[in-house]
Protein backbone atom coordinates (compact mmCIF):
# COMPACT_ATOMS: atom_id res chain seq x y z
CA UNK A 1 0.00 0.00 0.00
CA UNK A 2 1.20 3.97 -0.43
CA UNK A 3 1.34 6.34 2.03
CA UNK A 4 1.02 9.44 -0.06
CA UNK A 5 -2.71 9.59 -1.46
CA UNK A 6 -5.86 8.01 0.05
CA UNK A 7 -6.29 4.69 -0.86
CA UNK A 8 -9.23 3.34 -2.27
CA UNK A 9 -9.19 -0.93 -2.48
CA UNK A 10 -12.13 -2.35 -4.04
CA UNK A 11 -13.08 -5.87 -4.37
CA UNK A 12 -14.82 -6.75 -7.64
CA UNK A 13 -16.12 -9.60 -9.30
CA UNK A 14 -16.01 -10.71 -13.06
CA UNK A 15 -19.16 -12.59 -12.24
CA UNK A 16 -21.27 -10.54 -10.64
CA UNK A 17 -23.27 -7.98 -12.52
CA UNK A 18 -23.79 -5.62 -9.51
CA UNK A 19 -19.93 -5.97 -9.30
CA UNK A 20 -19.11 -4.91 -12.64
CA UNK A 21 -21.55 -2.26 -12.81
CA UNK A 22 -20.06 -0.77 -9.85
CA UNK A 23 -16.60 -0.70 -11.22
CA UNK A 24 -17.44 2.24 -13.82
CA UNK A 25 -18.40 4.14 -10.72
CA UNK A 26 -14.77 3.31 -9.18
CA UNK A 27 -13.52 4.32 -12.49
CA UNK A 28 -15.07 7.45 -12.70
CA UNK A 29 -13.85 8.37 -9.47
CA UNK A 30 -10.39 7.46 -9.96
CA UNK A 31 -10.17 9.80 -12.65
CA UNK A 32 -11.41 12.55 -11.05
CA UNK A 33 -10.02 12.48 -8.22
CA UNK A 34 -6.20 11.31 -9.27
CA UNK A 35 -4.57 14.11 -7.38
CA UNK A 36 -5.06 13.12 -4.01
CA UNK A 37 -6.53 9.15 -4.44
CA UNK A 38 -5.14 5.96 -5.39
CA UNK A 39 -7.46 3.43 -6.52
CA UNK A 40 -6.56 -0.82 -6.18
CA UNK A 41 -8.89 -2.95 -8.34
CA UNK A 42 -8.69 -6.55 -6.70
CA UNK A 43 -10.71 -9.15 -9.02
CA UNK A 44 -11.39 -11.71 -6.12
CA UNK A 45 -11.91 -14.02 -8.52
CA UNK A 46 -8.27 -14.12 -10.25
CA UNK A 47 -6.71 -12.90 -6.94
CA UNK A 48 -8.31 -14.35 -3.60
CA UNK A 49 -5.02 -15.10 -1.98
CA UNK A 50 -4.68 -11.21 -2.32
CA UNK A 51 -8.10 -10.18 -1.29
CA UNK A 52 -7.54 -12.69 1.76
CA UNK A 53 -5.02 -10.72 2.84
CA UNK A 54 -7.59 -7.85 3.55
CA UNK A 55 -9.20 -10.74 5.28
CA UNK A 56 -12.28 -10.70 2.87
CA UNK A 57 -12.86 -12.44 -0.39
CA UNK A 58 -16.25 -10.78 -0.91
CA UNK A 59 -17.15 -8.85 -3.90
CA UNK A 60 -18.45 -5.18 -3.69
CA UNK A 61 -16.53 -4.21 -0.63
CA UNK A 62 -14.24 -0.47 -0.26
CA UNK A 63 -11.20 -0.22 1.96
CA UNK A 64 -10.47 2.92 2.37
CA UNK A 65 -6.57 3.58 3.02
CA UNK A 66 -4.39 6.15 4.62
CA UNK A 67 -0.95 6.37 5.21
CA UNK A 68 -0.05 2.74 4.33
CA UNK A 69 -3.17 1.49 6.62
CA UNK A 70 -6.76 0.37 6.47
CA UNK A 71 -9.09 2.77 7.86
CA UNK A 72 -12.39 1.74 6.96
CA UNK A 73 -14.23 -1.30 5.21
CA UNK A 74 -17.47 -0.26 3.54
CA UNK A 75 -19.83 -1.92 0.91
CA UNK A 76 -21.93 1.38 0.08
CA UNK A 77 -20.59 1.40 -3.48
CA UNK A 78 -22.91 4.64 -4.40
CA UNK A 79 -20.53 7.72 -6.12
CA UNK A 80 -21.50 10.13 -3.48
CA UNK A 81 -20.55 8.14 0.27
CA UNK A 82 -17.25 7.07 -1.49
CA UNK A 83 -16.68 10.54 -2.30
CA UNK A 84 -17.45 11.66 1.27
CA UNK A 85 -15.32 9.14 2.18
CA UNK A 86 -12.53 10.24 0.53
CA UNK A 87 -12.75 13.75 1.71
CA UNK A 88 -12.95 12.95 5.00
CA UNK A 89 -9.67 10.90 4.72
CA UNK A 90 -7.50 13.41 2.35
Amino acid sequence: MQKEKVGLIYLWSPIDEKSRESLKVIEDIEKEYRDMLKVFKIDVYKNATLAARLGDVEALTLYYTKDGKVVKKDNNIEKDAIIENIKELA
